[in-house]
């Protein structure tokens, strides 16, 4: 889902909530993960975005990526 929110002090925000899916290449199993994101606007131009996931699961795709490149070299 995505919404832009316009506060009475000027201030806009574009919010991103998502629901992402991937399966792993080493492993085979599917990772979900929810996120959101945000974005704030001055005019047309973004000057400011941050985004908050749990990030469990990537971290234990990386560390078996980074085991594997060790083992093949």
């Amino acid at each position: 889902m995505i919404t832009t929110m316009y506060y009475n002090n000027g201030e806009v925000y574009t919010n991103h909530w998502l629901d992402w899916s991937g399966t792993s290449k080493i492993t085979g199993e599917v990772q979900k993960n929810t996120f959101h994101c945000w974005w704030q606007w001055e005019g047309d131009k973004i000057v400011s975005t941050k985004c908050y996931l749990d990030p469990t699961e990537l971290f234990k795709e990386i560390a078996l990526y980074q085991a594997q490149t060790v083992e093949e070299n």
